[in-house]
């Protein structure tokens, strides 16, 4: 589904990027002259504004010779055009006070109307302004469609993903996100006014005014006027004058919804047009799209322009790069018997797909490789190599959700071998398990002949993967004469430890990340061992002030913590961004829950100041006694005295009471299950062990509650949680 939106975002944006990149090149230019006339003076208290118009009229009749016109802008300033005393006819703002001029008004320059007239109709008049209202058209389609590129289903709850993959992607990604609203905006109010420019649906129709006769003495002043002792000012678009002091015309009035004619004598209302509902919708949509009468909104209109054109570019490139990366590949997918799929959720494991493909074309043989997803089985494919990673509960990633209607397009009467490569990490519960899945599903299909048995690779093994590779190799009589590299993309970063911090056996680093780097808490920063063969994964913090940490255990025999362990600050070291949406903090939720013990802190010290933003929150976390909740103590204190806390506690397992955190939760059991039941969310990160515990406890509560089950609860994202063996 995914791909459907990314092609329908890309094609909408190729048909409609000429028109965009022309607006919003003009709209910047627009913006900059509205924002400056948005700061002329001459605006009226709120006390003029709900003053009668009559007022307002005596005040500029009083000040001048004969007055024309009176009109408004969307700020409520008075233009006038008037024969001043001196006898010169002159335009002017203004001073609501005294009616006497405060400022000229200058015609446009000749810059601001050639940029309006290519803004509104390209210079090709009506033809121009039916093309700008379809680029209105596809500028919306094209927000939409990028909002369902990010769209994913678990189970039937929806999430917005949002990985890391490149500064590009993830500028173009999160300024869309930004911007989303103004440009939705921009869209529908640029249509609108196009349909009024067009004179779609127009409904109004002129009256011809009979004006009678009326004895001179009944005249007055037109301050004098009942309507105009009943209309406000603010509700005053335009008041035109008689030019002649007689019977040939009347007043005209306007207002925000219908236009008056007056009597001139009197000012009796003669005749009442209402507008039409476009034209009233109009006065809504001309100042949201021009950014008239407000300074900070022509700010946003500009900025959005601004960001139309960089996301114009920038997925360009985007597309660009991804038309360069499959041009990498010496032949088309129709002439490649063996496709290599890809399942990731993070883009780590593309590594060892472009791996496998390097060291087959050493040998003469074509791999093609694609997302699990593109998958187009053509009548020369023989063999098909899966390389799947697992997210969340053991879930497929992104662009292998609906892997069972994937596999579904091979015909049922192909034979095609198959293999199933599975990445996770032991320390997880579920490990590998999509891989699990998928092996078994293929299973019950009739087009797939196993060619080998499933393959796990833990914690991006280099070792693992070359076991596979040379089982695969001897299985097809492929000689493979040298060894490969695993290439981690542009995953990779270099990172300074700024700070660390030691008790005993447990570590916690204060990093500093590059500019491109772009992680979250709950993420996982992987950590290759020194001779390069495993990966470890530690859970990410990013804190308040930009920094990030992560929080370890010293083992002694460790392969890769033993090492961390005699790293200095200041020191630089190469890790890998994994993005792990399964474990960032709900949204929507009512009051949040978090639950750690050890190491488990890691994420949490990132989440402390989120979880204040969700409402009455609760902490649980245990360690061995004071000298490790030392560590901790400044992130606590903060926490505590910023956030509004219904429960914040520390337990020691080796001290005091000496009790472990399970033992809190079974104490608070039936308010947790409460919290949950009333919309509320809990966390838990650390040991596999604690987890477990605390799943049962809650089960528990839950049928002692006659709740729902903790399953539908983690369905819905109210239970999270993120632990290791």
């Amino acid at each position: 589904m995914a791909a459907i939106w990314r092609w329908s975002h890309m094609a909408l944006s190729c048909l409609g990027s000429v028109v965009i990149v022309v607006a919003s090149f003009t709209g910047i230019a627009l913006g900059y002259h509205e924002t400056i006339s948005a700061a002329r003076p001459g605006v009226p208290s709120e006390n003029i504004k709900g003053q009668p118009a009559a007022r307002l009229i005596e005040r500029i009749e009083n000040a001048h010779e004969q007055v024309f016109e009176i009109s408004t802008d969307a700020q409520c300033r008075i233009y006038v055009e008037a024969l001043t005393k001196e006898g010169e006819l002159s335009h002017f703002i203004a001073n609501p006070d005294t009616g006497a001029s405060i400022a000229r008004v200058e015609p446009e320059p000749m810059w601001v109307q050639w940029c309006r007239g290519l803004h509104r109709s390209l210079f090709f008049k009506t033809p121009g302004r039916i093309i700008v209202a379809v680029g209105a058209i596809l500028l919306l389609l094209i927000s939409i469609s990028g909002i369902f590129i990010l769209i994913q289903f678990k189970g039937n709850r929806p999430q917005l993903l949002i990985p890391y993959r490149d500064p590009v992607q993830s500028s173009h990604t999160w300024g869309g996100i930004f911007l989303l609203v103004p440009t939705v905006i921009c869209a529908i109010t640029a249509l609108t006014l196009s349909f009024q420019r067009l004179d779609v649906f127009s409904s109004k129709q002129d009256q011809a005014v009979l004006i009678q006769k009326m004895d001179l003495s009944s005249k007055v002043k037109p301050w004098e006027f009942e309507i105009f002792n009943q209309t406000p000012v603010r509700s005053i678009k335009a008041i035109k004058f008689p030019v002649f002091d007689d019977l040939e015309e009347p007043f005209l009035l306007e207002t925000v919804q219908s236009e008056f004619h007056l009597h001139p004598y009197d000012g009796h209302v003669m005749a009442t047009i209402q507008h039409p509902l476009l034209h009233l919708i109009n006065g809504i949509a001309s100042p949201l799209h021009t950014g008239e009468g407000s300074v900070l909104w022509s700010i946003i209109l500009m900025v959005t322009a601004i960001g139309l054109l960089y996301f114009t570019w920038s997925g360009f490139k985007i597309t660009w790069n991804r038309i360069k990366k499959k041009a990498k590949q010496k032949t088309k997918a129709e002439d490649c018997e063996i496709h290599l799929l890809v399942a990731s959720e993070t883009g780590s494991t593309w590594g060892f797909a472009e791996a496998l493909k390097k060291s087959a074309a050493d040998i003469d043989v074509d791999i093609h490789i694609d997302r699990m997803d593109e998958f187009k089985p053509h009548e020369r494919i023989k063999q098909v190599i899966f390389m799947v990673a697992t997210t969340g509960y053991g879930d497929p990633p992104e662009n292998a959700v609906e892997y069972k209607a994937i596999l579904g397009r091979v015909p049922e009467d192909r034979k095609i071998e198959v293999s199933v490569l599975a990445f996770g990490s032991r320390v997880y519960p579920e490990f590998a398990k999509f891989g699990d899945d998928l092996h078994a599903h293929l299973k019950t299909l009739s087009w797939p002949e196993m060619g080998l048995p499933l393959h796990k690779v833990d914690s991006g093994s280099w070792a693992d993967f070359e076991s596979w590779r040379a089982a695969w190799g001897n299985a097809f009589g492929f000689d493979f004469k040298s060894k490969v590299e695993v290439d981690h993309g542009e995953g990779a970063h270099t990172l300074q430890i700024k700070r660390i911090e030691r008790v005993e056996d447990l570590v916690k680093w204060t990093l500093k990340g590059p500019s491109a780097f772009r992680g979250q808490s709950g993420d996982h920063l992987g950590i290759r061992t020194p001779n390069g063969s495993e990966e470890r994964l530690y859970s990410l913090a990013k804190m308040e002030d930009g920094d990030y940490s992560i929080v370890f255990k010293v083992h002694p025999h460790g392969a890769c913590s033993s090492h961390m362990g005699q790293r200095t600050e200041g020191q630089q070291f190469e890790a890998r961004l994994a993005s792990n949406p399964s474990f960032s903090m709900p949204e929507g939720q009512k009051g949040v829950t978090l639950i750690s013990n050890g190491t488990g802190i890691g994420p949490f010290l990132g989440f402390l100041a989120q979880a204040e933003e969700k409402g009455p929150a609760r902490f649980y976390w245990g360690c061995q006694g004071q000298m490790q909740q030392g560590l901790f103590e400044s992130e606590f204190q903060r926490a505590q005295e910023e956030g509004e806390w219904e429960h914040f506690e520390v337990v020691h397992s080796r001290e005091g009471l000496k009790k472990r955190v399970q033992t809190s939760i079974r104490r608070d059991k039936t308010r947790l299950v409460q919290n949950m039941a009333n919309g509320g969310a809990i966390m838990v990160c650390g040991a596999l062990q604690m987890q477990s515990d605390i799943e049962a406890i809650l089960e528990e509560a839950l049928l002692e509650e006659g709740l729902e089950t903790l399953e539908q609860f983690k369905e819905r994202g109210q239970f999270l949680a993120d632990c290791y063996g």
